[in-house]
């Protein structure tokens, strides 16, 4: 129920063979390795893949309560920002990062055994054009509302904080970031109907 339908459908591409699938690597920056599948693995990948979508937000109580917690129990954090702290702030966004890509790596790793490797690629403006197409417009919807209440909400956050130090417009720029995706989504799912009436 968390993880809306069809978002699974951004990892795979119909091609003359079947489907190309853009799954995970293991090493978080590196490029998406791609397989050709059929139908039936397909299908299994999709449940891996709705799996690992659950794993993320698993990882989200972490990254939502340690920041919280650390800033809670030094105050002090707020009031003088530092170049250690910005470094930290780093370090524990390519934590974050590492973390959820394994998370999807792990909900798949053992399907992609065995399966043949193509050189074809999907662009990310592939993927979220699949998942906008297969995404119903309630759920685009309400993802939208909900990175830009969140948004609405860090942002009075920090211009509630003394001196409304910049570090903490991290939230709501990413938060920010993710409602305009979603909204583009939208807009372009609202589109295709209008033009397919």
């Amino acid at each position: 129920m968390l993880v809306p339908a069809g978002v699974e459908e951004a990892f795979f591409k119909p091609t003359a063979n079947g489907w190309i699938f853009s799954a995970p690597n293991p090493w978080t920056f590196a490029r998406r390795r791609s397989y050709l599948v059929d139908d039936a693995q397909k299908a299994d990948l999709a449940l891996g893949i709705r799996r690992g979508l659950h794993y993320r937000m698993l990882v989200l109580v972490p990254v939502i309560a340690l920041p919280s917690a650390t800033l809670l129990h030094f105050p002090s954090l707020l009031r003088a920002p530092s170049v250690g702290l910005w470094l930290s702030l780093a370090l524990f966004g390519v934590a974050v990062a590492a973390a959820i890509n394994l998370s999807d790596y792990i909900a798949v790793r053992s399907l992609l055994v065995g399966l043949p490797r193509t050189a074809e690629r999907i662009t990310i403006v592939d993927m979220h054009g699949r998942q906008a197409r297969s995404m119903s417009v309630k759920a685009l919807a309400t993802l939208a509302l909900i990175e830009t209440a969140a948004t609405g909400f860090l942002f009075v956050q920090w211009l509630r904080l003394p001196r409304s130090d910049p570090y903490m417009l991290v939230g709501p720029v990413g938060f920010g970031l993710i409602a305009m995706l979603f909204l583009g989504m939208l807009v372009a799912k609202l589109r295709s109907q209008r033009i397919a009436t």
